[in-house]
């Protein structure tokens, strides 16, 4: 018998990782209870379920921003208790300015360490991010875009690092500013500009320059900034000019005298 070849368990239009995600989540709740039972390693479940490992790793990446599991350096996959999967706090109605500049004050330096510590299959995971960046759509894209950020962290191997991280990221995606605002800031006309600075991201990270992949995480999250205040003062104008021009149209009321 044809042994099937990797993937083959899995055909379907729905991308592999999320696929292995909901295996892997089935897998969790139905042993959870058992005292004993951890979730296998990355290698194992790469074989047990016959596809490739970076696949693995976008699936578990996938399950830790859903707060199912938490990877914490070398003691590997860690399944979190229910109670724990969510968090009554979060600053995700702060200024999204504010959330920008705390990821611009942490993210930089987990892609500074993450740029010493990349292995090859790394960069095979986030080009296809940056491959599926252009596939189009605004929540394609930043769908994408969060998975690359949450990537680089958890290749810095720093769970400190990567808990800020991603808790920043989080309360991003949340923002009732980004929800608002997100339609614009990432639209077609836009995409090719974040697109070139995911671009410079993987580049800085593939030559292994910690600078420089600082340097250009950091640019792209000004240019996000820049962007987002030139949406935002377009906005404001074009609803100055609403106003200017139903104070015009209201009719003017004047005291006439009363007909006898």
């Amino acid at each position: 018998m044809k042994k099937p070849s990797k993937g083959d368990a899995f055909q379907g239009e729905q991308r592999l990782y999320q696929i292995v995600a909901r295996r892997l989540a089935r897998m969790i709740e139905e042993s959870r209870h058992e005292p004993s039972w951890r979730l296998p390693g990355e290698r194992d479940l790469a074989e047990m379920l016959e596809v490739s490992r970076p696949v693995i790793r976008e699936a578990v990446i996938a399950l830790e921003v859903q707060g199912v599991v938490a990877v914490r350096g070398r003691s590997g996959i860690t399944i979190l208790p229910q109670a724990d999967t969510g968090s009554d706090e979060s600053l995700a109605d702060a200024d999204i300015f504010d959330l920008l500049q705390a990821r611009n004050l942490l993210e930089p330096g987990v892609a500074r360490v993450a740029a010493t510590r990349a292995e090859s299959f790394d960069f095979t995971v986030l080009g296809g991010l940056v491959e599926r960046m252009a596939a189009g759509g605004a929540e394609n894209f930043v769908e994408a875009s969060m998975r690359f950020f949450a990537t680089i962290s958890q290749i810095a191997g720093n769970p400190v690092l990567r808990s800020m991280s991603e808790a920043l990221l989080a309360d991003w995606l949340r923002s009732p500013f980004l929800n608002r605002f997100g339609p614009h800031l990432f639209s077609p006309e836009r995409v090719p500009l974040w697109i070139g600075d995911h671009h410079a991201i993987l580049s800085a990270l593939t030559m292994r320059q910690p600078e420089a992949a600082a340097r250009a995480v950091s640019r792209h999250l000004d240019n996000i900034s820049g962007e987002l205040r030139l949406i935002i003062s377009k906005e404001e104008d074009e609803d100055e000019r609403g106003r200017s021009a139903d104070a015009r149209q209201e009719p003017v009321m004047t005291n006439r005298p009363a007909t006898r």
